[in-house]
């Protein structure tokens, strides 16, 4: 249930950015837990499934960027942060090396809950250059750095931690066992909680007027930038152009780190780059030839599943025509790997035309 759980709700980000990354991040922070508390036994998978699943969601927000976020200095420092912790992820699993996701810090994940949280209220792509920076560098050196050393040097597990350090009890014990010990303990937590959320209530007043009332739905808040809403009905515009090769990078990137998640599906990164490349490249051929025969498509499931088709069917036949010494990964691993392919080409196919539509050019035109 809570592996279909972190499938399903990343899929809200692009609508509801704000509030859909929070649960997936609750989610992230409480799995663990629950595995050990209903499967228990031996977690040493839960690393690699844990990042695998993280830039999942991941991949969904910085796809949510491409859409909502512009062309400005937001965007340009979002792209880096997010390709940066993609490539410290991929070489986290080549090695095992922990302190590598410690360079590679997940700083992206913060940052756009940064500039989604001002946008609640407020145009984010406004603010100076120079504060956009000074925001992803504050996240980066005092927020993700002491954060990736507690988990990936240290190996610390919060909740131990707490058990063990602030309530003074055995790890292994329920919450109900550590609050009865230590009861002053968790009412001067819940006091602290109040008393942040009170601060948080009282510093309102010195925060700038809003431009518009609060919503955490990304097409009123692209209403009040002045950006047209995302078309009901979108013609593919898979073209082999400078997307084409970011399509093929991120997704290798995410299937080797998928891959090493799955049973049965471990390939080095240049055989998952070439495969990806070759799929990625016969399902843009079929895009441009729908597109030509002006097919289009009224809602994302059904691109879809139309192209989850397309794609397995051209896997499939890759690996018939081009076989290598070892066979093809099982059917229901290889058949997962191209779902979350083709569910981050349609998305980001989607999000570019978006994009497209809503550069200041185009709004001209328009």
């Amino acid at each position: 249930m809570v592996v279909g759980a972190r499938l399903i709700v990343p899929l809200f980000i692009g609508a509801y950015p704000l509030p859909a990354i929070l649960a997936a991040m609750v989610l992230d922070g409480i799995d663990q837990s629950v595995f050990a508390a209903t499967i228990g036994g031996d977690l040493s998978w839960y690393q690699t499934y844990d990042k695998a699943l993280d830039i999942y969601y991941l991949a969904i927000a910085y796809v949510a960027t491409v859409a909502n976020w512009g062309d400005g200095i937001a965007f340009t420092t979002g792209r880096f942060l997010w390709y940066y912790r993609l490539v410290g992820v991929a070489l986290f699993e080549s090695t095992g090396a922990r302190w590598i996701l410690f360079v590679f810090p997940n700083t992206f994940e913060y940052f756009f809950d940064a500039i989604e949280g001002i946008k609640v209220a407020w145009n984010p792509f406004r603010i100076s250059t120079r504060w956009i920076i000074g925001i992803a560098a504050f996240i980066w050196i005092f927020i993700k750095l002491p954060q990736e050393w507690w988990i990936h040097i240290a190996q610390l597990d919060f909740t131990d931690f707490m058990k063990e350090t602030i309530f003074g009890v055995p790890a292994d014990s329920s919450w109900g066992d550590a609050i009865a010990s230590s009861p002053l303990v968790a009412l001067a937590i819940v006091l602290a909680i109040v008393g942040l959320a009170v601060l948080a209530w009282w510093g309102q007043r010195f925060l700038p007027p809003r431009d518009w009332d609060p919503t955490f739905s990304a097409e009123t808040q692209a209403e009040h930038l002045g950006w047209p809403r995302g078309p009901r009905r979108v013609v593919p515009a898979a073209q082999f152009d400078r997307r084409f090769l970011e399509k093929v990078a991120l997704l290798s990137l995410m299937v080797f780190v998928f891959s090493r998640m799955l049973p049965g599906t471990e390939g080095n990164p240049l055989q998952v780059a070439i495969g990806v490349a070759l799929i990625i490249a016969a399902s843009t051929a079929v895009s441009h030839l729908l597109a030509r025969r002006e097919v289009s498509w009224t809602s994302v499931a059904a691109e879809f599943r139309t192209m989850f088709v397309i794609n397995a069917v051209i896997g499939i036949a890759i690996g018939i025509l081009l076989p290598g010494e070892e066979s093809g990964p099982p059917l229901p691993e290889f058949l997962f790997l191209i779902g979350v392919l083709s569910l981050i080409v349609v998305l980001y196919d989607r999000a570019t035309e978006i994009r497209r539509l809503r550069r200041p050019e185009q709004r001209n035109i328009a």
